[in-house]
């Protein structure tokens, strides 16, 4: 849980920051695909955020469920490449895909519990653990659009409260 908490108080920090670029990028990266055509600018998205972000942060979480004595080197590791994954899927227009931006950004935000909530999110079930349960309500009391996103795939109903 530590270093979830950590994640997303660097997170709250960031934020300053990256909404208005956030703004910016989505406006310029949105103009870009519509004039060239989504797809030009939808593989070459998609492969960075599976390659670079989305493997490495399944690893990562599978490891730090599977050996506790390096959770403290996984989170040097973690944290910052979920905080980069998470700043990464920001900056990319939806193109009309709102509901992958928002799978994305919850498995960014649920680091170090990603390899938990990814099976939950395609299992369509709540977790199984305390812990990632925990997290999910973290990320659900913070983010209504993760929430209601959750909420549809059934992996959040409201609970979780501890």
């Amino acid at each position: 849980m530590w270093a979830h908490r950590i994640l997303m108080v660097v997170s709250c920090v960031v934020s300053p920051v990256v909404i208005p670029a956030q703004i910016v990028s989505t406006f310029v990266l949105g103009v870009l695909a519509a004039l060239t055509g989504e797809l030009l600018l939808i593989i070459p998205i998609t492969l960075i955020w599976v390659v670079c972000f989305l493997g490495p942060l399944l690893g990562l979480s599978w490891i730090w469920g599977k050996a506790p004595f390096l959770r403290i080197p996984l989170a040097v590791l973690g944290i910052p490449l979920a905080l980069i994954a998470e700043t990464f899927c920001c900056l990319m227009p939806s193109m009309g895909e709102l509901g992958a931006r928002i799978h994305k950004l919850c498995l960014c935000r649920s680091w170090p519990y990603t390899f938990d909530c990814f099976f939950a999110m395609q299992r369509r079930m709540p977790p199984e653990g305390p812990k990632v349960r925990a997290v999910i309500y973290d990320i659900c009391k913070n983010d209504v659009s993760c929430c209601t996103y959750l909420n549809h795939l059934g992996v959040w109903d409201g609970g979780y409260a501890l």
